[in-house]
């Protein structure tokens, strides 16, 4: 029996993975597989959930015919206890991110279906109607709270970025403000100025 012996062209012809993230194959570049979530594999450059996608039923490019539902990875006339037909795709509304509480209800990126209401991705919370990070300006440190357009939110807190101060909304010189002198809320009488921070007669 004769050994096999690879030769260099024959591996290249193989397989090799390029520098930019992509696979040759018998000379055709092809894209690594994505990196899917649980319960979804790639096919064709695509996340798909072949328990319910009437395109990929059970696996990729196994395409139920017309009229038919895609119900735990098999093609039929109908869906299976507790599940629901979205767009011939037979989906819990309970836990499909998808399908979230109603057909075609996406959650957020990141977010989870849980009990058909869509939670935050990490790092997150749902302020009103939409996802948020606390460390924006429009949400600093809680829903609604509003950096004034000059300043900054840095870890949840407004900040003015310079020597000023954040007080009551607004950024304010200490050394100078009648109305926050030497410390935020700390007024000046009507009858006094502040300077280098400290009231004095006017």
């Amino acid at each position: 029996m004769k050994r096999r012996s690879w030769t260099w062209q024959g591996a290249m012809a193989l397989a090799f993975v390029a520098a930019c993230g992509e696979t040759i194959i018998d000379g055709v570049k092809k894209p690594d597989p994505l990196d899917c979530e649980e319960g979804r594999v790639d096919c064709d450059g695509e996340c798909v959930a072949t328990a319910s996608d009437p395109r990929h039923c059970g696996e990729c490019g196994a395409e139920c015919d017309d009229g038919e539902v895609c119900s735990l990875g098999v093609c039929g006339e109908s869906c299976g206890a507790a599940l629901v037909e979205c767009d011939g795709a037979c989906v819990d509304l309970a836990n499909d991110p998808e399908n979230c509480g109603e057909c075609s209800e996406r959650c957020e990126d990141g977010g989870a279906c849980v009990s058909g209401f869509c939670t935050c991705p990490q790092d997150e919370v749902r302020c009103g109607e939409e996802c948020v990070s606390l460390d924006e300006k429009d949400h600093c440190g809680g829903c609604d709270n509003v950096c004034e357009e000059s300043a900054e939110c840095v870890a949840g807190e407004c900040t003015c970025g310079d020597e000023r101060a954040y007080c009551s909304g607004e950024c304010v010189d200490l050394e100078s403000d009648p109305d926050h002198c030497g410390a935020c809320d700390d007024p000046c009488s009507a009858s006094e100025a502040c300077a280098e921070g400290e009231c004095v007669a006017d």
